[in-house]
């Protein structure tokens, strides 16, 4: 089995998926007409004839690894398709999952990306969101992310 890893050049956060065979070489012309073509994602000539990767036409970024079928990540990971993808849109609402209080008059409210490497945070509950943010590591293993010069640590977060 392969594990893939795809997200649009423009998104940090992408998606993982697993699947038999390599999707690195897919041209756009194996894409099914209907959903497609009908639905304006690329024209029906382009469709018959391109032979452009489906990478590089939607801009995609892909890593690819070796997993083995049999272990439980693999087994509870989503099977790869190409209409999935194309039909992914990246969500730009905040959605909190943790909370650290600073203050006795607000806290800083943080989401952690789908593949798990990236944050964003808020301070206050009416406070503009952050951009993403890597998440780094101490060498003892604990994650944490830097905000305004100052390390916040995951660990310290509470679960809503």
């Amino acid at each position: 089995m392969i594990r893939i890893y795809v997200r649009r050049k423009n998104e940090i956060a992408g998606h993982v998926f697993i699947c038999k065979s390599s999707i690195k070489e897919d041209k756009v012309m194996i894409l099914p007409f209907i959903g497609f073509v009908t639905d304006g994602l690329i024209t029906e000539e382009e469709w018959a004839k391109s032979q452009q990767t489906i990478i590089d036409k939607f801009e995609l970024y892909v890593v690819e690894s070796y997993i083995d079928g049999r272990c439980k990540v693999a087994r509870n990971t989503k099977k790869f398709s190409w209409k999935d993808i194309l039909k992914m849109k990246v969500k730009d609402a905040f959605k909190p999952m943790a909370y650290k209080t600073l203050t006795n008059s607000f806290g800083m409210e943080i989401e952690v990306s789908n593949c798990g490497s990236m944050v964003r945070y808020r301070v206050g509950e009416k406070g503009a969101v952050s951009e993403w943010k890597e998440i780094h590591f101490t060498k003892s293993g604990r994650p944490y992310f830097n905000c305004n010069k100052t390390r916040y640590y995951l660990d310290e977060f509470m679960k809503f």
